[in-house]
């Protein structure tokens, strides 16, 4: 394995549920920039028991959102920081 392929094989997932006065609410993948910000990516919104799957960048958060986002354990952290403002007390 190389070590590019490697460094995926270690990546995570965690759910992130948009809060209700999180700083992404309103607001698309896109403005947040949460990729190029924390290396991490969204690869799913649940919303109102539907998904969305590989979301796109212009995808507006909404209160209540679950997303799937991929990345290591600093990278996801980043990532609720963005979303959130806060990493939730799971």
């Amino acid at each position: 394995i190389s070590e590019n392929n490697r460094s995926v094989l270690l990546n995570d997932t965690r759910m992130i549920t948009v809060l209700e006065n999180g700083l992404g609410v309103g607001k698309t993948i896109k403005d947040i920039d949460i990729r190029n910000i924390s290396g991490a990516t969204v690869i799913s919104i649940e919303r109102n028991k539907s998904m969305i799957v590989s979301p796109r960048g212009e995808e507006i958060l909404e209160e209540g959102d679950h997303l799937l986002v991929l990345g290591n354990t600093e990278q996801l952290r980043k990532a609720e920081l963005l979303i959130n403002g806060e990493e939730e007390n799971s």
